[in-house]
């Protein structure tokens, strides 16, 4: 993290630069690349923390200038390189960027998306359809940051690279409907927002399928308006669609290992996946409670039997021990299972599983705060 600072009258006439992350002008410069400036302190270290500790050494070689080569075939080659390494970290930033809004750090995530979408920008040029899913993190991004503004500015960005590339493969409709459906739940627009979340479970069903747990998102986000417009029954169909697609998807999973007494030697998710799925399935849970204690403050005025309220959370309750058993954490599986033995036969062979194992658990940074609707955007 160690800069240096640079003064705007020893730079050669003509030639200004830029702060990394608001171009604003820059009088710091990194001492280990010695390409990369900043106006202030701040903006350097938000710049280290978010992506520049991981491209340091990749930035150097890519901004200097090209060394004078005489024979094309050489200039060729160096081009073909320069090329290959942007492409190399494009993919860095995007998956660090992915994993920094996995778990709700979007501040930290805006310097890889602005890196990566530079690098877009110069490889495929503007309208690309690449660009697309890097404008959607960034809308991402802005959202859970409360700058609506800067996130539809993104989400059009979007949009028009869209339409001005027809044929879109049904993965790229389904992910820019669900950003859509969240910015306008984020804008109290509801009626749009179960537009685009049902345009969303629509093009994710296409392509995934009936079973997959992918239109799972966005039964969720259509709930949660739901029940932000007090149709509670609606909401509750839904939620139990989810918890009932999860589970079943979990035990699918975990059978081999139920059947073989073995545990999995690795998880069949990334870091990323199990944090979104874990907080999604503990979201659903922390409801099921909160309505329960209501239902029994009025159990003159309940709406359904308790059993099948009761039910419902032994059914999230298992999901998550099964999903921190496929994530190898048996601590988790043994707190989470003690929570659904009441009703789920099967959990006790994961428990006695995780039992035999070394209680060790897997080093995962826990979900911070509650889930916003930017949170589920694969």
């Amino acid at each position: 993290m160690m800069t240096s600072t640079i003064s705007p009258l020893a730079l050669p006439k003509g030639t200004r630069k830029q702060c990394e992350l608001c171009q604003k002008p820059a009088r710091l410069q990194c001492l280990q690349c010695r390409v990369t400036f900043y106006c202030d302190p701040d903006h350097q270290a938000a710049d280290w923390v978010g992506i520049h500790q991981e491209v340091c050494p990749r930035l150097a070689w890519m901004r200097r200038p090209a060394p004078p080569l005489v024979l094309q075939a050489d200039r060729d080659a160096h081009h073909a390189q320069a090329r290959l390494r942007m492409e190399e970290l494009l993919g860095v930033c995007r998956e660090v960027a992915r994993g920094k809004l996995g778990e709700g750090r979007h501040q930290e995530a805006l310097p890889a998306l602005q890196l990566a979408l530079a690098c877009g920008l110069e490889l495929f040029g503007p309208g690309a359809i690449p660009l697309v899913p890097l404008y959607l993190m960034l809308g991402r991004a802005y959202m859970g940051l409360g700058r609506l503004g800067r996130a539809r500015v993104y989400l059009s960005d979007a949009e028009w690279s869209m339409l001005q590339n027809p044929g879109c493969e049904r993965v790229l409709l389904h992910q820019l409907h669900r950003t859509l459906g969240c910015l306008h739940t984020s804008t109290g627009d509801l009626e749009s927002a179960l537009f685009h979340l049902a345009t969303d479970v629509y093009h994710a069903t296409e392509e995934f399928g009936l079973e997959s747990t992918v239109p799972c998102g966005g039964y969720f986000l259509m709930a949660e308006v739901f029940r932000r417009q007090e149709k509670k029954q609606v909401a509750r169909s839904l939620y139990s669609q989810v918890a009932t697609t999860w589970h079943s998807h979990l035990t699918k999973l975990c059978e081999p290992y139920l059947s073989s007494g073995s545990s999995p030697l690795q998880p069949p998710f990334d870091h990323t996946q199990l944090v979104e799925s874990d907080r999604m399935l503990r979201s659903m849970l922390a409801l099921e409670g909160e309505e329960e204690e209501e239902e029994k403050e009025k159990e003159e005025e309940k709406e359904e039997p308790s059993s099948e309220r009761d039910n419902q959370g032994v059914l999230l309750n298992h999901s998550l021990a099964m999903l921190w058993f496929l994530a190898g954490d048996a601590q988790q599986v043994l707190e989470l299972g003690r929570g659904a033995l009441q009703g789920a036969g099967s959990i006790q062979s994961l428990l006695r599983l995780a039992g035999s194992q070394d209680p060790e658990p897997m080093q995962t940074q826990e979900p911070s705060g509650a889930l916003g609707p930017q949170d589920l955007v694969p």
